[in-house]
Protein backbone atom coordinates (compact mmCIF):
# COMPACT_ATOMS: atom_id res chain seq x y z
CA UNK A 1 0.00 0.00 0.00
CA UNK A 2 1.05 3.24 -0.64
CA UNK A 3 2.21 4.81 2.57
CA UNK A 4 0.06 8.40 1.43
CA UNK A 5 -2.85 6.94 1.25
CA UNK A 6 -4.83 3.29 1.07
CA UNK A 7 -4.76 2.90 -2.40
CA UNK A 8 -2.73 -0.63 -3.35
CA UNK A 9 0.74 -0.28 -5.31
CA UNK A 10 -0.16 -2.38 -8.45
CA UNK A 11 2.39 -5.06 -9.85
CA UNK A 12 5.08 -3.68 -12.72
CA UNK A 13 5.87 -7.15 -14.04
CA UNK A 14 5.69 -10.80 -13.12
CA UNK A 15 8.19 -13.27 -13.20
CA UNK A 16 7.58 -17.07 -12.77
CA UNK A 17 10.14 -19.21 -11.46
CA UNK A 18 10.78 -23.15 -11.30
CA UNK A 19 10.86 -23.91 -7.57
CA UNK A 20 12.08 -27.12 -5.12
CA UNK A 21 11.89 -27.17 -1.15
CA UNK A 22 15.24 -28.30 0.58
CA UNK A 23 15.51 -28.74 4.31
CA UNK A 24 13.00 -30.91 6.52
CA UNK A 25 11.05 -29.99 9.58
CA UNK A 26 11.69 -26.64 10.55
CA UNK A 27 14.94 -26.44 8.19
CA UNK A 28 12.62 -26.43 5.11
CA UNK A 29 12.99 -23.43 3.00
CA UNK A 30 12.38 -22.88 -1.24
CA UNK A 31 15.00 -21.78 -4.34
CA UNK A 32 14.12 -21.06 -7.15
CA UNK A 33 15.65 -23.89 -9.51
CA UNK A 34 15.81 -24.52 -13.34
CA UNK A 35 12.47 -25.91 -14.71
CA UNK A 36 14.33 -29.28 -15.01
CA UNK A 37 14.83 -29.18 -11.37
CA UNK A 38 11.67 -27.60 -10.10
CA UNK A 39 8.87 -29.25 -8.10
CA UNK A 40 6.53 -26.29 -8.53
CA UNK A 41 5.94 -23.20 -10.36
CA UNK A 42 5.88 -19.94 -8.36
CA UNK A 43 4.02 -16.84 -10.02
CA UNK A 44 5.20 -13.83 -9.02
CA UNK A 45 4.34 -9.78 -8.77
CA UNK A 46 6.46 -7.04 -9.11
CA UNK A 47 5.98 -4.32 -6.55
CA UNK A 48 7.70 -0.91 -8.08
CA UNK A 49 10.13 -0.11 -4.69
CA UNK A 50 9.42 -3.01 -2.47
CA UNK A 51 10.18 -6.23 -4.51
CA UNK A 52 8.29 -9.36 -5.81
CA UNK A 53 5.40 -10.71 -3.79
CA UNK A 54 4.37 -14.67 -4.70
CA UNK A 55 0.86 -14.24 -6.08
CA UNK A 56 0.68 -18.74 -6.26
CA UNK A 57 2.11 -21.72 -6.29
CA UNK A 58 1.22 -23.99 -9.38
CA UNK A 59 1.74 -27.91 -10.48
CA UNK A 60 3.13 -26.63 -13.58
CA UNK A 61 4.89 -23.65 -15.46
CA UNK A 62 1.66 -24.00 -18.01
CA UNK A 63 -1.06 -23.28 -14.82
CA UNK A 64 1.30 -20.32 -14.21
CA UNK A 65 1.16 -19.12 -17.15
CA UNK A 66 -2.35 -19.62 -17.39
CA UNK A 67 -2.60 -17.72 -14.23
CA UNK A 68 -0.88 -14.98 -15.62
CA UNK A 69 -3.35 -15.00 -18.96
CA UNK A 70 -6.47 -14.71 -16.40
CA UNK A 71 -4.64 -11.80 -14.47
CA UNK A 72 -3.42 -9.31 -17.46
CA UNK A 73 -4.99 -10.16 -20.14
CA UNK A 74 -2.26 -11.42 -22.34
CA UNK A 75 -0.37 -14.88 -22.77
CA UNK A 76 2.87 -14.86 -20.40
CA UNK A 77 5.63 -14.10 -23.32
CA UNK A 78 9.11 -16.33 -22.49
CA UNK A 79 10.29 -18.64 -24.83
CA UNK A 80 13.85 -18.13 -23.82
CA UNK A 81 15.03 -20.90 -21.43
CA UNK A 82 13.91 -20.22 -18.07
CA UNK A 83 17.23 -20.56 -16.05
CA UNK A 84 18.82 -17.35 -18.11
CA UNK A 85 16.32 -15.55 -16.15
CA UNK A 86 17.09 -17.19 -12.99
CA UNK A 87 20.70 -16.88 -13.53
CA UNK A 88 20.97 -12.85 -14.14
CA UNK A 89 18.09 -12.72 -11.62
CA UNK A 90 20.86 -14.11 -9.29
CA UNK A 91 23.57 -11.66 -10.42
CA UNK A 92 21.42 -8.29 -9.70
CA UNK A 93 20.52 -10.03 -6.23
CA UNK A 94 24.15 -10.52 -5.32
CA UNK A 95 25.32 -7.53 -7.46
CA UNK A 96 24.64 -4.84 -4.12
CA UNK A 97 22.97 -4.75 -1.25
CA UNK A 98 20.07 -2.90 -2.35
CA UNK A 99 17.02 -3.73 -3.79
CA UNK A 100 16.95 -5.39 -7.45
CA UNK A 101 15.99 -2.74 -9.51
CA UNK A 102 18.91 -0.35 -7.65
CA UNK A 103 21.39 -2.79 -8.09
CA UNK A 104 20.57 -3.68 -12.09
CA UNK A 105 20.53 0.06 -12.51
CA UNK A 106 24.30 0.06 -10.32
CA UNK A 107 25.33 -3.20 -12.84
CA UNK A 108 24.37 -1.05 -15.98
CA UNK A 109 26.00 2.11 -14.91
CA UNK A 110 29.18 0.30 -13.98
CA UNK A 111 29.21 -2.09 -17.51
CA UNK A 112 29.10 1.79 -19.26
CA UNK A 113 32.33 2.24 -16.58
CA UNK A 114 33.77 -1.00 -18.06
CA UNK A 115 33.35 -0.58 -21.65
CA UNK A 116 34.60 2.82 -21.17
CA UNK A 117 37.77 1.53 -20.14
CA UNK A 118 37.72 -0.89 -22.58
CA UNK A 119 37.18 0.70 -25.46
CA UNK A 120 34.44 -1.15 -26.42
CA UNK A 121 31.12 1.15 -27.27
CA UNK A 122 28.45 0.61 -25.32
CA UNK A 123 25.73 0.86 -27.23
CA UNK A 124 27.01 -1.13 -30.25
CA UNK A 125 26.69 -3.70 -27.03
CA UNK A 126 23.39 -2.75 -25.96
CA UNK A 127 21.76 -2.99 -29.48
CA UNK A 128 23.41 -6.38 -30.33
CA UNK A 129 21.78 -6.89 -27.02
CA UNK A 130 18.37 -5.74 -28.03
CA UNK A 131 18.70 -7.88 -31.11
CA UNK A 132 19.09 -10.92 -29.46
CA UNK A 133 16.48 -10.25 -27.16
CA UNK A 134 13.74 -9.67 -30.02
CA UNK A 135 14.78 -12.60 -31.43
CA UNK A 136 14.19 -14.92 -28.26
CA UNK A 137 11.08 -13.64 -27.07
CA UNK A 138 7.64 -13.43 -28.60
CA UNK A 139 6.69 -9.36 -29.25
CA UNK A 140 9.59 -9.17 -31.51
CA UNK A 141 11.46 -5.92 -30.20
CA UNK A 142 10.72 -3.70 -27.45
CA UNK A 143 11.03 0.00 -26.91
Amino acid sequence: MNQNDNRLTPFDAYEISGVREFGSGAERYCEPVPDADAEFWSLYGHIPGQGVECIGNYKSRKAAEEMYARITGRPFCNRQPPDRVGRFAKVVREYADDEARTNLIDLLADAMHWCEAKSVIFNDSLATARAHFAAETEEGARP
